[in-house]
């Protein structure tokens, strides 16, 4: 009988040896890193270019600031970017060094192509936002952005708190400027006695979101681009 019960209990241990899980370390690569850095500060908004790649475009940032629902300020980069860099573009003596291989469409002429456009915050250092404003493969600039003090009408302790909202995909046209991303401002709910930024996920194109009405300082980041 002591056999029978000890070699039953041999044989559970076994089974449930045998069907254990285990979890193993693994490479989680930049994506396991994104919740990070999102939670820090950080964030990024890409947008893809190549439908642009059939011909060369200048492509200039500009920054709008609004106060109260109210244009305040617009800062247009003084410089633009190109959205690919022609071989053509180069002296004589410069075109017979490049291979081919270095090129990103050597049958084009294409010395560099751009994928797409980045608009990066980083995390804000007391009054100030830097945001990085890069045409891929062609060049970046960096931007900071002045914030506004929050106040809770409670104990009047102050605090900056900023949120971000992409702006809806629309028809893409020269000449006339894009909004991408909007950087603003949480505003003070009286009823819920809190501060808040919450409504629509996307921003539309002509501003007529709701929201707008509330957020009392915000920056809108966009292009406009040209043939």
């Amino acid at each position: 009988m002591l056999r029978s019960i000890i070699f039953g209990f041999i044989i559970s241990i076994i089974t449930l040896t045998s069907g254990a899980q285990t979890l193993k370390q693994v490479d989680g690569g930049f994506e396991a890193m994104l919740p990070l850095l999102e939670k820090t500060g950080y964030k990024v908004y890409s947008f893809d270019l190549t439908p642009l790649s059939d011909s060369t475009y200048q492509i200039q940032f500009i920054i709008k600031r609004y106060v109260n629902g109210e244009l305040d300020n617009e800062n247009a980069m003084p410089y633009t970017l190109q959205s690919r860099t022609m071989l053509s573009q180069f002296s004589e003596e410069a075109r017979a060094e490049v291979t081919p291989e270095q090129m990103a469409d050597a049958e084009k002429g294409i010395y560099s192509l751009s994928p797409r456009i980045d608009i990066g915050f980083m995390p804000a250092v007391d009054s100030l936002c830097n945001v990085m404003l890069n045409v891929v493969n062609q060049g970046s600039i960096t931007m900071p952005l002045k914030l506004k003090e929050l106040t809770n009408r409670e104990n009047e302790k102050s605090r900056y708190s900023y949120e971000f909202r992409p702006f809806k995909t629309s028809e893409f046209r020269t000449g006339e400027f894009i909004p991408l991303v909007l950087f603003g401002s949480m505003w003070w709910d009286e009823k819920a006695n809190v501060h808040r930024f919450c409504g629509a996920n996307e921003i539309d194109r002509d501003m007529s979101t709701d929201i707008l009405k509330y957020i009392p300082h915000y920056y809108v980041i966009g292009i406009k681009v040209s043939k």
